[in-house]
C-alpha cells in the first residue's frame, strides 16, 4: 500500500507540476497581452495627439484666413467710404463755386435759342412724371 500511496503522490506531484506550468504559462500570456495593450494605448495616444495638433493648426489657419478676409473687407469698405466722401466734397466745392446768375443766364440763352427743344423736353418730362405717378396710384 505504501507503494500505491507513493505512486499517487508522484502522480499528484506531476499533475501539480503540469498545472503550475499551465498556470505560469497563462499568467505569462496575460502579462504579455497587458504589455501589448499598454504599448497600443501609448501608440494610439501619440497618433491621436498628432492628429489633434494638426486639427488645431488647421483651425487656427482657417481662423486667421477668416480674420484676414474680414480685415480686407473692412479696409475696402473704409476705402469706398473715403472715396464717396471725396466725391461729395468735390461736388460740394462745385456747388459752392457755381455762379447762379451765370447758370440762370445760360438757361435763358438756351431757351431763347431753342424754344422748340425746351417745349419738347418739358412735355417729355411731364409725360414721364405722369406715367410714374399713375402707376403708383
Amino acid at each position: 500500500m505504501a507503494k500505491a500511496v507513493q505512486k499517487l503522490d508522484i502522480a499528484d506531484n506531476a499533475k501539480d507540476s503540469r498545472l503550475n506550468k499551465a498556470k505560469d504559462n497563462a499568467a505569462d500570456k496575460l502579462s504579455d497581452a497587458a504589455e501589448f495593450i499598454d504599448r497600443q494605448a501609448d501608440s494610439t495616444h501619440e497618433y491621436l495627439d498628432g492628429k489633434t495638433d494638426r486639427i488645431e493648426e488647421n483651425a487656427r489657419e482657417r481662423i486667421t484666413d477668416a480674420a484676414d478676409a474680414a480685415r480686407g473687407a473692412l479696409g475696402r469698405g473704409r476705402d469706398a467710404g473715403h472715396a464717396a466722401a471725396d466725391r461729395i466734397r468735390s461736388t460740394s466745392d462745385l456747388v459752392r463755386e457755381t455762379d447762379l446768375d451765370e447758370v440762370r443766364q445760360n438757361a435763358a440763352d438756351r431757351i431763347r435759342n431753342n424754344p422748340g427743344l425746351v417745349v419738347a423736353s418739358a412735355g417729355m418730362a411731364g409725360l414721364i412724371i405722369g406715367l410714374l405717378i399713375g402707376r403708383r396710384l
